[in-house]
């Protein structure tokens, strides 16, 4: 195995975070005279805040590659966000695919320009890459497959990334209550130390199990969410690219790419068209 500087440097990090928590709440230095008056309340504890997430960190730094952490952090603005690929969205791409084979057979390369000059879905630009050098059929499917598996990978990575800091974030939680009893049981004569003890053991643990309930569970399974959908939508326009290919007729296209949306998708778009 390679040393890597970049564990090296965000595990060294995470970890001094740590321990100016443990420091804090021995009394060593107080970090809340660092904070704003505006921001000092009950519920802000940058000790409690410093031993969980700069322990969560730390733990990730050793489990999984930097780039993997940093790629996994980037999706938090996913926490908001939903996937466009559901079942409306599924049923609009079927009909896009057929509609590329009747563009395609009206005038290709008009069409395969404007595709190239204006496609901005990254699977779709590789597919007509690939379509447009005159592979096979078979070696269109190959390579279109290993795209497939490769992004449904990446997301399942990211997905583990967050389920593993679910699982680090209560105890990193636990750490700090333990420290904040530690320090309460060494200062019981000086009762002006005993309250930081029990605050930052009360914080810690509403610090690791809010975050990971209110966000890396939630994120975890939002991400695999959208990667099985991501995989289904792209798995189709495959199929279509293929058909085409091979010269089906747009009615043959429509009916064979129906067959991978199931009846409660088909249903939903119905009803959604209907109601427009």
């Amino acid at each position: 195995m390679k040393f890597s500087i970049g564990t090296f440097l965000g595990f060294s990090i995470c970890t001094a975070l740590i321990i100016l928590g443990i420091m804090d709440t021995a009394g060593a230095i107080r970090l809340e005279h660092y904070i704003p008056n505006m921001m000092k309340n009950p519920f802000i504890h940058i000790a409690g805040f410093f031993i969980v997430f700069g322990g969560v960190m730390a733990s990730m730094f050793v489990m999984y590659p930097v780039n993997v952490v940093f790629g996994a952090l980037g999706k938090f603005g996913q926490l908001f966000s939903q996937t466009k690929h559901k079942a409306i969205s599924i049923n609009e791409d079927v009909e896009m695919v057929v509609g590329w084979a009747d563009r395609i057979k009206k005038d290709k390369k008009e069409f395969l320009n404007d595709i190239a000059q204006n496609e901005k879905d990254s699977f779709v630009r590789l597919l007509f890459d690939l379509y447009n050098t005159n592979y096979s059929s078979s070696d269109i499917r190959t390579m279109g497959e290993t795209s497939i598996d490769k992004d449904y990978s990446q997301s399942i990575q990211m997905s583990d990334v967050f389920h593993a800091m679910a699982n680090s974030a209560p105890a990193f939680g636990m750490l700090g209550t333990v420290l904040g009893m530690i320090v309460m049981l060494n200062n019981l004569n000086d009762p002006s130390n005993i309250g930081p003890g029990i605050s930052t053991g009360l914080i810690g643990t509403l610090y690791g199990v809010a975050s990971a309930n209110l966000f890396f569970i939630p994120l975890s399974k939002k991400i695999r969410y959208n990667g099985l959908h991501t995989q289904r939508r792209e798995i189709i326009i495959l199929e279509g690219m293929l058909l085409i290919k091979e010269n089906k007729p747009s009615m043959v296209i429509r009916d064979q790419l129906m067959s991978f949306v199931s009846r409660d998708d088909s249903d939903a778009s119905t009803k959604t068209a209907t109601a427009k």
